[in-house]
């Protein structure tokens, strides 16, 4: 879908010449956050836009930014459930419950495990959306009636934020 909305006209009609005009100039391959703070810290040292992208569902076009620098999150993947209790970064508190950890961009149907546990996964329509943007996005769900937004069921999530600061937000 990203491609289609870079303003590369030759998709459309084969006489035209296809060139890179629409994409990003440089792109960071993320596989941690401190890779991703990394991408962040180059566009402020240089003056430079950047833009995050995962797997390519983004029907607004937010993630193209011509001569930009693109932070690929794509393989920032894995879960893992955690049984009966979860313990809140950097505190003491602990939420006697089950909890599923995933990669920022984990994809949501992956994260189906969950289920054989008895729990629910409140996940859209389209199979390979990635979990970052999917629940910072609100995380709409047919499910969201009964369970809430995907995002209402986060209990933390370690973000890098524009200044490059990684916090763990509860």
């Amino acid at each position: 879908m990203w491609t289609t909305l870079s303003n590369d006209t030759c998709l459309l009609d084969p006489a035209h010449v296809c060139g890179s005009d629409g994409y990003a100039a440089f792109v960071v391959n993320a596989t941690t956050l401190g890779r991703v703070k990394s991408g962040v810290d180059l566009t402020w040292e240089n003056n430079a836009r950047f833009v995050t992208q995962s797997t390519c569902h983004d029907d607004l076009s937010k993630s193209i930014a011509p001569g930009s620098l693109s932070i690929w999150v794509y393989h920032m993947q894995g879960s893992k459930y955690r049984p009966d209790e979860f313990q809140i970064a950097g505190s003491n508190i602990t939420i006697m419950d089950d909890a599923l950890s995933a990669g920022w961009d984990t994809q949501m149907h992956t994260l189906f495990e969950a289920s054989e546990h008895g729990q629910v996964v409140v996940d859209g329509t389209v199979k390979p959306v990635g979990g970052g943007g999917y629940v910072t996005g609100g995380g709409p769900s047919c499910l969201a009636p009964h369970f809430g937004l995907a995002t209402d069921n986060v209990m933390q999530m370690a973000v890098v934020t524009p200044l490059c600061e990684i916090p763990t937000l509860t």
